[in-house]
């Protein structure tokens, strides 16, 4: 989905790359004020399939959205701006869980693009929620404009055992890099997208805009200390009818650590049962470590799908 933000008419093209960076398809749209486009890879590949990415270029300011049929369920992810890559992104909420019969319950599977001129080596270094480094893994020689994907169900990442969950850091050797992570689970019958954040654009400030504390889903919010320090994070929760704070908690996050909030823990019961609103969480002192946020928004029972993930916005 590509929206024109502006008032003004918008040329845009679209280039489809596979992941070798050769192009696979382009459109040209032509968008009046504030009109959307949608297109649809069944269409534009109606006899092939299409593993890789896409850039949109505009001569006016643009919004830009993708949704993934995978199984059962769907994912939405939104598109990167070019000044959000980076040589360093880092993302949360990393799963690799393999039952006794080898059968893959939950896992990531993780879609890197080179943002850059050239090739570039692409190293994925996973963490455990303590910081304890797991292991990484190298794709060598991702062109321009091509990607990599590292598939965590894969008996590849053996290595990262078959309970773990963490954190990773994505790496180049030069090349600007972005990533979407998609978070599968139930078997392969529910998921949900975050991208990943360049470590540039990281920042001790951010706003989740949809956080629920219900009966039938609760929110788990994942945030990561980048930092060399323990960083002092702050949860406040607001109405969302009258924008007053309703309840705050301290969270404590060592350096390089992850740590998931659950809003079902009773420190949030004064936000009630039916609560869905918005949460603003910021590491607290005078220099504080750069933290990363996410959030999933899990259905208590597991056979309901559209379950939503998303990386929450960083406001300082």
């Amino acid at each position: 989905a590509i929206q024109n933000t502006t008032a003004t008419a918008a040329t845009a093209t679209v280039t489809f790359y596979n992941l070798d960076g050769s192009t696979a398809n382009t459109q040209n749209l032509n968008l009046a004020a504030h009109q959307s486009a949608y297109l649809n890879t069944n269409t534009i590949f109606p006899s092939s399939t299409f593993v890789g990415s896409v850039r949109v270029l505009s001569d006016q300011p643009i919004a830009v959205a993708a949704q993934t049929l995978y199984y059962k369920d769907t994912a939405a992810f939104d598109g990167t701006a070019v000044s959000a890559s980076d040589t360093v992104l880092l993302a949360n909420q990393a799963a690799r869980k393999i039952n006794a019969n080898s059968v893959a319950l939950e896992w990531s599977e993780i879609f890197v693009r080179n943002n850059g001129a050239n090739s570039t080596d692409v190293t994925l270094e996973f963490y455990a929620l303590t910081g304890t480094p797991i292991a990484s893994f190298t794709t060598n020689d991702v062109p321009a404009n091509g990607g990599a994907q590292f598939l965590l169900n894969d008996v590849a990442f053996a290595a990262l055992g078959t309970a773990y969950t963490g954190w990773v850091k994505i790496s180049s050797n030069g090349e600007p890099l972005s990533a979407t992570m998609l978070q599968i689970f139930n078997k392969g019958n529910r998921m949900y997208s975050v991208n990943a954040l360049a470590n540039n654009s990281a920042g001790v400030r951010y706003v989740c805009g949809d956080v629920a504390r219900m009966a039938t889903q609760n929110s788990r919010v994942a945030i990561l200390n980048t930092g060399d320090a323990n960083a002092r994070v702050i949860v406040r929760l607001f109405n969302p009818e009258t924008g007053a704070k309703i309840i705050q908690t301290r969270v404590i996050v060592p350096a390089k650590t992850t740590a998931t909030v659950l809003l079902s823990d009773s420190k949030f019961a004064a936000a009630g049962t039916n609560y869905q609103g918005m949460a603003l969480i910021f590491a607290r002192g005078a220099a504080p470590p750069k933290i990363v946020v996410t959030v999933s928004n899990p259905y208590v029972n597991k056979k309901l799908s559209g379950t939503t993930g998303y990386e929450c916005s960083k406001i300082q």
